[in-house]
């Protein structure tokens, strides 16, 4: 009876840490792995860019925030698509103008 007892407050323990453990997120941290031949585990874990997270200033400097690395990274691209749309036309306007 009292291995009974012990075996159901181990599976309780047990429950309620992955619970935790999931709650943290740290069950979904761990399967998202992917094989890695190279790696002591055989896995190595692969995170989505949505999975981090990345703080952020405004543009004055003044504000922090937090988005995803995902977003962070898409706001930079969208920038860097303007930058270059900018240089295009710069170089266009003195091609054009014979400068």
């Amino acid at each position: 009876m009292a291995e009974l007892v012990q075996e159901v407050n181990d599976d309780a323990l047990h429950i309620a840490i992955r619970s935790d453990l999931n709650a943290a997120g740290l069950i979904a941290h761990m399967n998202d792995s992917i094989a890695n031949e190279n790696s002591v585990s055989g896995v190595y874990c692969h995170h989505t860019a949505d999975n981090i997270a990345y703080e952020d200033r405004s543009a004055n400097g003044e504000n922090t925030y937090t988005v995803t690395l995902q977003t962070k990274i898409e706001d930079l691209e969208a920038r860097l698509r303007l930058l270059e749309a900018y240089i295009d036309a710069q170089t266009n306007a003195v091609m054009n103008n014979g400068i």
